[in-house]
């Protein structure tokens, strides 16, 4: 039921029905509230003239029975004023308007316009009659919008002033203020009159009696219309002062454009977007009368709007809004820090606080909430809590976002920069805050650094980082703090680093050399000294992994050396490969943690040893080759004489193969050199040169290697004797001892004297005189006399050596001499002669002499005797001939 009329329920029920239908009618059918309005207020004037008991007249004017009533005093003025008001609206709703639109969007206004005059009408009526000691307090005008919950009454919008001119209102129920209301209603009337007489036909004052109006009221508005110049008079006519009206008409329009605005933006025939896209709120937005409080309104209506969809929705999403509007009001509400603007920022923390835990940047935040730098800097420089907690929660989700960028797998730069964070900011955060520093260590070094170490079992160290997600700074910055500090998990991640860095190098030292392992398992020389030092040590328990790995690098290195060994690689070489010099190697070798490798290294060496014995090569050849010393070699050899000796199969194969070779070698150079330069040079010992002189004859070898070397002993004892004709010397040359000599001593003497007869013998046949003969042979003259001299006396030894010494020297000689002497030389001429032809020396001559072969005759002259050479050579005596040449030596 009606709100605004409750007061005529019990006073005037008839009434009090119209006006509850007007309320509704207003914004459905307001061209009908014309119809109900007139029906209303002649029902007020014929109650009136009912109460006073005064007959009514129907066919008298609605003005004139309202004149009559004031003139009666029966009602007051003001009622008279409001009445005849209330009933030219519904007459200017019967105006005459070439727009149909325009004609029934201002019949809207005037419905909503009259029926704010009929409350007025209404009131008064009801306070001037009800004698009711009980009777109703004046209400409150309630605007229709309202009733009817229009837009403005829905949020809260009160229109505090003139919506043309901007005079605050008096009342809550007007649009107007009483001025621009005035303006209104004389425009009205100045538009019903220029339509009912037209605006340039001269008209008698009568004339608007004709129109409806009392004489009272015609003599004083043509007195208002003449003194504000809208009307001027030329003796009895009246004309329309056209321009004047049109500049009012048009003023007036414009009110009634934003009354109308507003009257279709409440009634919701015009939604607020469409409003703002007006021409009104545009104009009034530039500041242009009389549009300014329409922007006013529809912009604090529009903030309603927002604030109350805003704060429903708490977000931005699908609200439409002007930006510039929100920042108008968020500056002016910063003073006053109303409950809106405080609910709004909360929204607008709340959100960004939402937006920023899910990693975005704070410049795409504020651009999606609108924050501004006026409202950011607002809120960095306000004291306010809500804004100091805002900074202290942007500053944790920094890290919360940094910590969840992490555990997204992000690289640590690139989630310090989607957070927003420095490097000092995070160490600070990681100094000073014990909480924070855990949930990093837990969520991000102990989880990063597990996959590190995973990856770096195969891949480098660069490769794990980038797989891993780190930065080879912030591995070594981890490293290096493990070292120094038993902090967690930095200390587990350096012993876990450490660890993988050393499997990755024992792992790569397997398969390559120690260089490539090196280079490539990416360890630090100054470490790996370090990792073997700690490992040398074995006291501490701590250092366990050290000790592990320290074995395992020997055990790999001496494998590797034994392999290079095995491959023929001298030690000097093969140390070098593993990067350690002999004498370290050695040291290493005779530790008993290595005794494994030392067995097989001495079984490859006898190996080596064993091929090159069975390639043919001597022991100079072999140790050369295998890279041991002679001592060695022939200690290996001595062991090997027990069969039960690891040495045994070496000492064999030296038997079978190298020792027969030697044993040659050993006899072909001896028979040139002494026997000191052969055993160097072949690397043999007395003590081998003793055992082969035991080894006994068999089928393969008949002749021991003692005769053969005795043969060239004794060879060389004669080659010596007969040269130097010194047992000393021979001796010494030959190598022979005193015992062997002792053993052999005829057997030598007889080759040498029979080696001299044959030398002597050649150098005569050379046609050589005994003297220079014996001398090249080395033996005394008398030796090859005396020899010659038992062969002439039938020594069968030396019979041979007196035939050929005959035959090839004293035949010769006897020749000559026997030719001399049948000349009857004399004896000194003879030998004169025979020296200085050089067939023979003086001693050769007194040598025969001595004899008997040279002799003298009965006529004492010298003489030839070769009696016992003819008997013992069978020599014919007419063979004694000069022309007789034996060549002895070829035959």
């Amino acid at each position: 039921m009606s709100s605004n009329f409750k007061f005529l329920k019990n006073f005037n029920r008839n009434l009090y029905i119209l006006a509850d239908t007007i309320e509704k009618e207003i914004y459905t059918a307001p061209s009908a509230v014309l119809a109900d309005g007139t029906t209303f207020l002649e029902n007020l004037i014929f109650d009136i003239f009912k109460r006073v008991n005064h007959e009514l007249d129907l066919r008298i004017p609605f003005a004139d029975k309202v004149e009559f009533l004031a003139k009666s005093n029966y009602i007051s003025i003001n009622l008279k004023k409001n009445l005849l008001r209330s009933y030219r609206i519904r007459n200017s709703m019967h105006s005459i308007n070439d727009n149909v639109e325009d004609h029934l969007k201002l019949n809207k206004l005037r419905a909503v316009n009259m029926h704010k005059y009929l409350f007025i009408s209404a009131w008064l009526y009801y306070d001037e009659f009800c004698d009711d000691i009980f009777k109703s307090s004046k209400p409150s005008y309630i605007h229709p919008d309202k009733i009817n919950k229009g837009i403005f009454n829905e949020n809260n919008i009160e229109i505090k002033n003139c919506i043309a001119c901007g005079t605050p209102l008096g009342s809550k129920n007007s649009l107007f203020c009483p001025h621009c209301k005035e303006k209104l209603h004389k425009s009205d009337e100045l538009k019903s009159l220029r339509k009912s007489i037209g605006s340039k036909t001269p008209f008698k004052k009568d004339r608007l009696i004709e129109l409806g109006y009392s004489k009272e009221l015609r003599n004083q508005l043509l007195i208002e219309l003449r003194n504000e110049g809208y009307v001027k008079i030329v003796g009895r006519l009246n004309y329309f002062n056209n321009e004047k009206i049109n500049e009012l008409i048009k003023e007036t329009d414009q009110y009634r454009k934003v009354e109308n605005t507003l009257y279709n933006l409440n009634s919701r025939n015009l939604s607020l977007e469409e409003v703002r896209n007006s021409e009104c709120y545009e104009l009034g937005k530039k500041g242009i009368a009389p549009f300014v409080e329409i922007y006013k309104i529809i912009s604090k209506l529009c903030i309603t709007t927002f604030l109350r969809n805003f704060f429903l929705k708490e977000s931005f999403d699908n609200l439409k809004f002007d930006i510039d509007i929100v920042y108008q009001w968020y500056n002016q509400e910063k003073t006053s820090f109303s409950p809106d603007f405080k609910k709004f920022n909360q929204i607008l923390i709340n959100n960004f606080l939402k937006l920023k835990r899910a990693g975005r940047d704070n410049e795409e935040i504020k651009k999606e909430l609108f924050i501004n730098e006026d409202i950011w800097n607002y809120w960095k420089t306000s004291d306010n809590e809500l804004f100091v907690d805002f900074f202290e929660n942007i500053k944790e989700i920094k890290y919360e976002i940094f910590l969840k960028e992490l555990r997204k797998g992000n690289i640590r730069e690139d989630a310090l920069k989607i957070a927003e964070i420095t490097e000092e900011d995070l160490s600070d955060k990681l100094a000073n805050d014990d909480s924070f520093n855990k949930k990093f260590n837990e969520q991000y070094v102990e989880k990063r650094s597990n996959k590190f170490i995973h990856y770096l079992n195969q891949e480098s160290i660069e490769t794990s980082a980038v797989k891993s997600k780190l930065s080879i700074e912030e591995v070594n910055q981890w490293v290096e703090k493990g070292r120094k500090t038993r902090e967690e998990p930095f200390k587990s991640f350096c012993l876990k680093y450490t660890k993988a860095l050393m499997d990755k190098y024992l792992r790569l030292l397997r398969k390559t050399d120690i260089e490539n392992a090196f280079v490539n398992s990416q360890i630090k020389r100054d470490d790996l000294d370090s990792w073997i030092r700690k490992g040398q040590r074995q006291y501490d328990d701590s250092n366990d992994m050290f000790i592990t790995f320290y074995s395992k690098l020997t055990k790999i290195l001496l494998n590797k050396y034994v392999e290079a060994r095995k491959n023929g690689k001298r030690k000097k070489e093969a140390a070098k490969e593993i990067g350690k010099t002999v004498e370290s190697v050695k040291n290493l070798l005779d530790n008993k943690m290595n005794e494994e490798c030392r067995q097989k290294l001495e079984k490859i060496k006898a190996d080596l040893i064993i091929d090159s014995f069975k390639e043919g090569k001597t022991k100079e050849e072999t140790i050369l080759k295998v890279d041991i010393s002679l001592n060695e070699l022939n200690e290996y050899l001595e062991l090997g004489k027990d069969e039960e000796s690891q040495y045994h199969a070496l000492y064999e194969e030296y038997s079978k193969s190298l020792v027969p070779n030697l044993m040659k070698k050993f006899l072909k150079e001896f028979e040139t050199k002494q026997q000191s330069k052969v055993l160097k040079s072949l690397k043999i010992t007395e003590k081998d040169l003793e055992n082969w002189c035991k080894i006994e004859e068999d089928e393969e070898n008949p002749i021991t290697f003692y005769d053969s070397y005795m043969e060239i002993k004794k060879e060389k004892y004669i080659s010596n004797f007969i040269k130097k004709g010194s047992k000393l010397k021979a001796l010494k040359n030959s190598d022979m001892t005193n015992d062997e000599f002792m053993e052999f001593e005829e057997e030598l003497n007889d080759e040498i004297r029979e080696r001299q007869m044959l030398l002597f013998l050649k150098e005569i046949i050379k046609h050589n005189k005994p003297k220079q003969a014996a001398r090249k042979v080395n033996i005394k003259l008398n030796d090859a006399y005396e020899w010659y001299v038992k062969g002439l006396e039938g020594d069968n030894e030396y019979t041979d050596f007196s035939e050929i010494f005959y035959d090839a020297f004293i035949e010769r000689i006897l020749v000559i001499l026997k030719n001399l002497t049948s000349e009857g030389e004399s004896e000194g001429n003879i030998v004169k002669f025979l020296k200085h032809q050089s067939f023979m020396d003086k001693e050769d001559y007194k040598f025969l002499k001595n004899i008997g072969t040279i002799t003298k005759d009965e006529n004492n002259r010298t003489a030839i005797n070769i009696e016992r050479e003819r008997n013992l050579f069978n020599i014919h005596p007419d063979l004694l001939d000069l022309d007789i040449e034996l060549n002895l030596m070829d035959e």
